[in-house]
């Protein structure tokens, strides 16, 4: 009781869950993904990307500071990957990886809601914002809806399911090829700089790029949204080294190399679908000779 005039947060196995509104006797908070458990990150090679574990997390409220009481012991969330919907293929209607304002965007996988699915793209980076996909037609398997675009660059493709929560998207690299944390799949061949003396050892690449913290390399920010060219061509992220790091878990700030510096790490889903939106021109209407001095009127849409 008496919610409204005090300071009230949550959260779900010790991770925040932002309140979005309260009242006297009421709150409501938008759930994050499953916790993991509390401890250091080891980077390692890896074919696949790893998915969270069924988890079971305490929900706690607390009003001024002060733990609220619970009357009837219902204060758990189970986290169930049974229960997870699954993305697996998304295609647009230009058939590219391109999209702009309008483009349609088909979403196949399974668990989805015959109806209340909301579809978001999520620019990648940190707090870079979304836009939204405006869904046309939906089942439990397909998804179709209209990009609405107020970002642009690479997107993430996200469906929320109503009442049970962001669908997983899948992704693994073929037989002896590693994950790297955006995404891009790396073969022995492809971890190879000769100018260092490395061939075709990925190891030793893992060594270099995340060996004395995870998902970045070496202390600070030098090398932070650098990008390196190997052998192959393929360009290896500084800030997503060879392994598979979990979602969202590179999408924040960390203080690196004990100096304070607040750098953003990956800021990418391996998993994720990724889509890049872009504005377009359509038309340019008005004189196409004009005065030295200028002063005509274009109209471009």
């Amino acid at each position: 009781d008496s919610l409204a005039f005090a300071t009230v947060t949550a959260t779900v196995g010790g991770v925040a869950c932002p309140v979005s509104s309260v009242s006297a006797t009421q709150l409501v908070c938008s759930l994050g993904a499953s916790p993991r458990p509390n401890q250091k990150k080891l980077a390692s090679l890896s074919q696949s990307y790893t998915l969270r574990d069924d988890n079971t997390a305490l929900i706690r409220v607390y009003v001024n500071g002060t733990t609220a009481d619970i009357d009837d012991g219902a204060h758990k969330i189970e986290f169930k990957a049974a229960s997870t919907p699954v993305i697996n293929t998304v295609s647009t209607s230009t058939g590219a990886s391109t999209i702009y304002q309008g483009t349609a965007i088909t979403i196949q996988g399974s668990g989805f809601a015959a109806s209340g699915n909301t579809v978001e793209l999520l620019k990648q980076g940190l707090n870079a914002g979304k836009s939204t996909c405006t869904v046309t037609s939906q089942s439990n398997t397909t998804i179709v809806c209209t990009a609405d675009l107020t970002t642009f660059g690479s997107h993430f493709v996200q469906v929320l399911v109503p009442n049970v929560g962001y669908a997983k998207t899948e992704l693994s690299c073929p037989a002896g090829q590693y994950l790297t944390c955006d995404g891009t799949c790396f073969t022995e061949s492809d971890c190879s700089v000769t100018e260092w003396g490395i061939f075709s050892d990925c190891a030793t690449f893992l060594t270099i790029f995340a060996g004395d913290t995870y998902c970045h390399s070496n202390g600070g920010s030098d090398r932070v949204n650098s990008n390196f060219k190997v052998d192959s061509g393929k360009v290896l992220n500084l800030n997503c080294p060879l392994y598979s790091c979990e979602a969202n878990d590179c999408n924040t700030t960390e203080t690196l190399g004990g100096h304070g510096e607040i750098v953003s790490t990956c800021g990418a889903d391996p998993n994720g679908k990724v889509l890049v939106a872009r504005p377009k021109i359509t038309s340019i209407n008005g004189p196409r000779a004009s005065s030295i001095y200028g002063g005509i009127r274009l109209t471009i849409t």
